[in-house]
């Protein structure tokens, strides 16, 4: 690889703000409905998100992730934890994860200072009925 395509492909890199398994649609919605969770969650403050388990950030600095980018996941959600500013459910999956614990974040309470970054700091994972969910790898761009 020469200079020129090199720093095409950090620059391409320095886009990505994440590359993780995002949820289905249909895997969302069963993933909200076997926790109780609707829409009525944001009349109380929290943000529903239910996205993506992430792989890892920006590309350039934790390394690439594009030979697994378009691959369909299967994911068991294993767990859930909560506070007053987020909630996740634990995942079981064979992908890799910069997290510690793989997880998916479900909701964020903004209000209270929630970010979706706090779920990395849930430790009250309690066990919850497995739910069997898909995605795909995909390269979020900032």
């Amino acid at each position: 690889m020469n200079f020129y395509e090199l720093a095409n492909q950090m620059e391409n890199n320095n886009h990505i703000a994440y590359t993780g398994i995002v949820l289905e649609p249909a895997s969302r919605a069963t993933l909200l409905q076997r926790l109780g969770i609707g829409n009525g969650m944001e009349m109380g403050g929290w943000e529903i998100i239910a996205h993506h388990m992430t792989i890892n950030l920006n590309a350039a600095e934790n390394g690439p992730a594009a030979d697994l980018v378009g691959q369909e996941v299967e994911l068991t959600a294993t767990s859930f934890a909560e506070n007053d500013r987020v909630m996740a459910v634990g995942v079981e999956t064979d992908m890799p994860s910069i997290n510690e614990y793989k997880h998916i974040t479900i909701a964020v309470h903004r209000a209270n200072g929630g970010k979706p970054a706090h779920s990395n700091r849930l430790e009250n994972w309690r066990p919850i009925p497995r739910i069997p969910l898909r995605g795909i790898v995909k390269e979020v761009p900032r």
